[in-house]
């Protein structure tokens, strides 16, 4: 096999002796062939978006008694926290009228008694609030209100807040399950990335959305702030609480929530009036006339829960007497009216009726987390928890517990209330059955599933894990996550591929990597595993996921410890994937010796079989990697040798992920040899099977090789269009080396079509890349393109590109490395774009730009720089350097000119500062001899110390000397037209603006986070004049302004890197 592929013999020996040493500098996509990520398949996600039955109409007439408290912040942004309380109504039944098969929901018929408290939010959604807190005792029926009001809406996305703390999601898991599950979104990005996807969605539907956050009480501390590990859900709820939105988004919480930041409505919920008790009663056969039954509703006030549970235990042990219950109970409760009482109560209750089996159920019942509704449990589910009860009885025994109130039942799903399940898993605890019950439960979830699919699968699957880790077995919680089940898969090549694919395989598949790292991470940090298989397949799996989030480094060295795992313990399978994946990583650092080293060795690899699915398949991949390396090194034997890589090209399965990578280095190594037509092939067929099995990354790779070859044909259309839909499917899964890949050739696009400034902005952005993920080869190729010799290509109709800026003739122009000549060519083509877009003539510029220099407004301006730099010297208590944080002259030129063009009557900026850009934009209102500009700032000074969140946690060092005032650098002579008013914009951008109506010019420099830019942008558009312009600065630190200007349908106009404006 090895001479066949013309690789010395001598080579195979090294992997035998675990030879070929690895640096840790260098990394690409590592995977793991034999357990890759499989692609989604099957019917589309559509199939998964929930759309809610019609709510069932309630006829009660009682009414209960209920607070309404105003909690109102100052910030214009409004947070919401999504959970549920204790009702839940899973959902079993499709849908068969429309393609959306997820379940419906199943109104509770038993919901009664809170027409007033549904009035009292039906106003607060008519008044224009998004977030509603339900407050109240345990048990007062919080979830069922929650879950009965959001009925109502089309689509419903639910967050359950676990009870135990080491049970929360983490808010970016949240955002991904939504995105994925509710909107047929691919995650995987940062979390930010992935919160601003849903804002546009949430922003843009013509559906109504309901929002239920359960149980947030978890994720609080006991003034109400969230929890440190936690404090990602004040972003998701200022995104849920904006006024854009069209969501509302219920909470329902036991405490008050008291973050600052967060404006909402709360509502207290009080218990079910006398009437609605009675009336529950007497829908169980239980007459009321007693007075005694006033007493026990006034005993429990009139709690929900509470009123199922008595009305069970009334009826069963009570001959449905409600006198005979007070006589025998009346003491019982005696100053200690909660509900944690009465739940004992009726737990000790079973055992004097000698009904063990039942107490034994509800206790173990205890061990279940009921974290998603969807993954409650099934008959089955509770059977399997009576291990020790003869078959014919199992079923007597849940429906004892049923008619006793004790375990809730919806739709084919059993659950506990919070309250019970805290009483059954502490008495569990204690007894002989704990470890047997988890056990048997985690047996259940993973007998459940035989089929990962979905992701509700996937995550149905991954609750075994969680039982393991309560008994502290992780190393079954370790086989949970690597142990192999049947994917089915779906495309023209299916056949070809195996099927076979670990759960944690399955959740990168999916997208769900926030959660497989949480779970990997405790799996290494809590465990001492034995060096052997599992925990090298964890290795790999942790290696993938840190790939994935562009933890390269961190990546390599979980490869690597594979790959030392797999020599101890003499598995060839992982110590082929290390080097395989070591290879790969050397690939994407542009380190093609080591690579072609490492890759070399698995190529020619013998396992003396004639296949061994194993083993023979990182053989095969290797091979394809190796013949893109020749290919680029032109190596004499790069012709042949893909030949016959491509000549075995369907004959062995290799999973999806190793199909892909496989037909894509062919393409590479086709297009390096010079053969397009065989490329293309590769390239297409890799799109085709991309498409067949929702292979998010292998479609984006395609689009960008299939862009390239485009690109060599001077086809910059078909060029520009692919790259753009790859760079935004890259953008979605966070894939970043790929990403940087596509800005690569975005950026030699737009050289092409002698579009300076946007291919500069495209290079950097892969720069910075490549950069980050330390791909330093990579970064240096990108940056010797930007300063090699300059090819411009022909003329091209400018509205058949999109950003397209300049149109040249074909010519040639030699630039120099010098930096000062770089600039001088970038402001020459800057000036041309405005001249374009926004100046009569060049004559017009350069004499407003003469103007400047002639001010001395410059000089001022550096004299007020020096004494900063030698006055002011520290750090804020975010860890930033003091900065002046100062425009850049160039830059102030532009502003400058740009003013006094437009003339302003009335001109609005966010971000004074030291007052740079203040002064440029003042002198142009002095030489207008018109208009006025109003500021608004919030200073940070120097030597102050600040709690921590009174500024945005992502501002860097901008500060102001002590003792001295917002623009205190601006010549006085120039304050005259100047009104500046102090405090955040959020809280005074709305009444600024509304004060001064029309206005002709804003600017944006304050805080440059994503909502506060968007808040900016969206506010100060309402009162723009048509002609009028909207400003920018540091727009490079999120895509805010881009969103924006497109969501408007207008065209940025760029000035530098960093400053950009639209014109309205």
């Amino acid at each position: 096999m090895a001479s066949e592929f013309g690789i010395s013999a001598e080579t195979v020996s090294r992997i035998r002796t675990g030879g070929a040493g690895v640096r840790l500098s260098s990394i690409r996509r590592l995977f793991d062939p034999l357990n890759l990520p499989e692609p989604i398949y099957g019917k589309d996600y559509k199939e998964y978006i929930r759309t809610p039955s019609s709510k069932s109409t309630t006829s009660n007439k009682s009414t209960s008694k209920a607070q309404t408290v105003d909690v109102t912040n100052d910030d214009s942004n409004v947070i919401t926290s999504e959970s549920l309380d204790d009702l839940g109504s899973d959902r079993t039944a499709a849908n068969q009228e429309s393609d959306n098969l997820y379940p419906r929901i199943t109104p509770d018929p038993s919901f009664k008694g809170r027409d007033e408290d549904i009035k009292k939010l039906e106003e607060f959604v008519n008044q224009g609030e998004k977030v509603i807190l339900l407050h109240g005792k345990p048990g007062v029926g919080k979830t069922k209100l929650a879950w009965e009001f959001v009925l109502r809406f089309d689509l419903i996305l639910e967050c359950w807040i676990g009870k135990e703390t080491d049970e929360i999601k983490s808010a970016a898991r949240v955002v991904e399950e939504w995105l994925q599950l509710n909107f047929n979104e691919e995650p995987g990005g940062e979390f930010m990335t992935n919160l601003e996807r849903l804002r546009v969605i949430l922003r843009n539907t013509t559906k109504r959305i309901g929002i239920l956050i359960d149980n947030l009480e978890t994720a609080l501390d006991a003034e109400g702030r969230f929890i440190s590990p936690h404090n990602q859900y004040v972003r998701l709820l200022r995104i849920l609480a904006n006024p854009a939105v069209q969501s509302i988004t219920l909470i329902t919480c036991r405490e008050y929530l008291r973050e600052s930041d967060i404006r909402f409505r709360c509502h207290t919920l009080q218990g079910l009036s006398i009437e609605t008790w009675r009336e529950y009663f007497h829908r169980h056969n239980i007459t009321t006339d007693s007075l005694d039954f006033s007493k026990i509703h006034e005993q429990w006030q009139g709690n929900a829960k509470a009123m199922e549970i008595l009305c069970g235990a009334i009826q069963l042990d009570h001959s449905s007497s409600i006198e005979q219950y007070w006589q025998e109970t009346q003491g019982d409760f005696l100053g200690k009216p909660e509900l944690q009482y009465l739940i004992v109560s009726q737990f000790n209750r079973l055992q004097q009726l000698g009904m063990q089996n039942a107490y034994n159920l509800l206790c173990r019942l205890g061990c279940i987390r009921y974290q998603d509704r969807q993954i409650a449990l099934t008959r089955e589910g509770l059977f399997s928890l009576l291990w020790d009860v003869p078959d014919a009885e199992k079923i007597r025994v849940v429906h004892s517990l049923r008619e006793r109130g004790l375990v809730d039942f919806l739709d084919g799903k059993y659950w506990l209330h919070p309250e019970i399940r805290a009483v059954a898993i502490e008495k569990l605890e204690i007894s002989e059955n704990w470890e047997k019950a988890n056990r048997e439960a985690a047996k259940y979830w993973t007998d459940s599933v035989k089929t990962i699919k979905t992701i509700q699968d996937a995550l149905t699957a991954l609750e075994a894990y969680y039982h393991y880790v309560a008994i502290g077995d992780f190393n079954s919680a370790c086989l949970v996550i690597v142990k192999n089940r049947n994917n089915e898969l779906t495309g023209r090549l299916s056949r070809l591929i195996l099927s076979e694919d670990s759960l944690g395989h399955s959740f990168c598949r999916l997208g769900l990597l926030e959660l497989m790292l949480e779970v990997t991470d405790r799996i290494i940090n809590n465990s001492n595993l034995p060096r052997e298989y599992p925990l090298g397949k964890i290795y790999n799996l942790l290696g993938d996921l840190h790939l994935s989030k562009g933890n390269i480094e961190i990546s390599l060295e979980y490869y690597v410890k594979s790959g030392e795992i797999a020599d101890e313990c003499k598995h060839m399978y992982l110590k082929l994937a290390s080097l395989t994946n070591q290879g790969f990583c050397q690939i994407a650092f542009g380190e093609y010796e080591q690579a072609q080293d490492l890759l070399e060795i698995v190529g020619s690899y013998d396992s003396g079989e004639f296949y061994n699915e194993n083993e023979d398949r990182f053989v095969v991949i290797a091979r394809s990697a190796l013949a893109f390396l020749y290919s680029r090194l032109q190596l004499q034997q790069a012709n042949d040798y893909t030949e016959r890589v491509y000549r075995g090209l369907d004959s062995i399965g290799l999973g999806v992920q190793g199909t892909g990578y496989r037909i894509t280095f062919l393409g590479l190594a086709y297009r390096n040899l010079g053969k397009t037509e065989k490329s293309l092939e590769m390239y297409n067929r890799a799109f085709t099977f991309a498409q067949d099995n929702y292979y998010t990354q292998l479609k984006a790779q395609a689009l960008t090789g299939l862009a390239t070859l485009a690109l060599e044909q001077n086809d910059f259309k078909t060029a520009n269009k692919k790259l753009l839909e790859a760079i935004k499917l890259l953008e979605d899964i966070g894939a970043k080396w790929d990403l940087a890949e596509a800005y690569y050739h975005l950026g030699l696009t737009f050289r092409k079509i002698v579009n300076i400034p946007q291919s500069h902005d495209y290079f950097e952005k892969s720069v910075r890349l490549f950069q980050n993920m330390k791909a330093l080869k990579q970064a240096e190729k990108v940056e010797k393109v930007m300063v090699n010799k300059l090819q411009f290509s022909y003329k091209i109709d400018s509205s058949e590109l999109p950003g397209t800026e300049f149109n040249e003739e074909k010519s040639d122009m030699n630039m120099k490395s010098s930096s000062t000549q770089k600039q001088a060519l970038v402001t020459a083509l800057i000036d041309q774009g405005l001249i374009r877009d926004f100046f009569k003539d060049e004559k017009e510029l350069q004499g407003y730009k003469q103007e400047v220099y002639e001010s001395g407004l410059l000089d001022d301006l550096q004299e007020r720089a020096k004494e900063f730099g030698q006055t002011v010297h520290g750090r804020t208590y975010r860890g930033s350097d003091y900065e002046l944080a100062d425009i850049g002259f160039e830059e102030g030129i532009y502003l400058y000119s740009i003013l006094r063009k437009l003339k302003p009557e009335t001109a609005v900026e966010t971000g004074v500062c030291n007052g740079f850009s203040t002064a440029f934009i003042l002198l142009a209102l002095a030489k207008n001899q018109k208009g006025q500009l109003y500021s608004l700032d919030f200073p940070e000074v120097a030597g102050v110390d600040y709690d921590d969140g009174t500024f945005w946690e992502g501002k860097r060092g901008a500060v102001i000397p002590k003792d001295q005032e917002p623009g205190w650098a601006i010549p006085e002579h120039l304050k005259i037209r100047w009104d500046l008013t102090l405090g955040k914009s959020q809280e005074k951008l709305p009444e600024l603006l509304a004060r001064l109506g029309e206005i002709d010019f804003f600017i944006h420099d304050s805080e440059h986070s994503y909502e506060c830019q968007w808040f900016e942008c969206n506010e100060s558009y309402k009162f723009l004049r048509e002609g009028g312009i909207l400003m920018m600065d540091d727009m490079s630190w999120n895509n805010s302004f881009d969103n924006f200007a497109n969501e408007k349908e207008k065209h940025i106009i760029k000035i530098g890197h960093d400053l950009g404006f639209l014109i309205k």
